[in-house]
């Protein structure tokens, strides 16, 4: 991907953001932080813009807003209910600067019937949190407990892969992918929010933006 923007560009440009950008970023750098850098200090106009999203896209890396823009909050929201059983993709992206993007799907929901909802296909860096928002946008609670989940699988991060050697923790799904399931206590319009991660220690490939697909069961 650097190769290609090389290409592009020239090594002077990508230097820049070696030497001016990323040294002051707190660990970890990566990818991610190559992207704000290259936004912060060469400021693309919007064709500009399209052609580099355009060089990532090529590598599947979609630092770009999803069609479903703009869904972050409840207010105003005007997409339609997503289907069952058929995945809907998604870009988590915002710029640095305009703070954490949140998707918010709505699902129809009946009361007594049962549902499942989880992020797979994540690509990116992503690493995804999902809540499920009531009619009101409010955190859904049932027998006091809230349907929420950061990881797939509890405690995956803490799992080692011993193919890599013990200092590798699992990544994969079970530890980057989010997976709810609950019973509706009445019936009418569901939100399935999801955003990056609210671990306060992510596992150090993650980051805030990348792609995925939310299924609903």
């Amino acid at each position: 991907l650097l190769f290609d923007m090389y290409q592009r560009y020239g090594m002077q440009a990508l230097l820049t953001v070696l030497t001016d950008y990323l040294p002051t970023v707190a660990t970890p750098v990566n990818l991610e932080s190559f992207w704000d850098g290259w936004l912060q200090l060469h400021q693309p106009d919007a064709s500009g813009l399209a052609a580099l999203q355009a060089i990532f896209n090529e590598r599947k890396v979609y630092y770009q807003y999803d069609a479903f823009e703009s869904d972050d909050v409840l207010q105003g929201l005007t997409r339609s209910p997503i289907t069952y059983n058929s995945a809907e993709t998604h870009y988590l992206y915002n710029p640095v600067s305009d703070g954490e993007d949140v998707d918010l799907i709505p699902f129809i929901v009946n009361a007594g019937s049962h549902y499942e909802i989880e992020t797979r296909n994540l690509s990116g860096g992503t690493d995804t949190h999902i809540s499920i928002l009531d009619g009101q946008g409010n955190a859904l609670q049932i027998n006091g407990v809230t349907i929420a989940n950061d990881d797939h699988t509890a405690n995956a991060y803490y799992v080692y892969d011993t193919a890599c050697g013990a200092s590798r923790v699992k990544n994969d799904a079970t530890a980057l992918a989010s997976r709810v399931e609950f019973t509706a206590p009445a019936s009418g319009t569901y939100y399935v929010e999801v955003r990056t991660t609210i671990d306060s220690a992510p596992y150090l490939s993650a980051g805030r933006y990348g792609s995925y697909d939310v299924l609903v069961r």
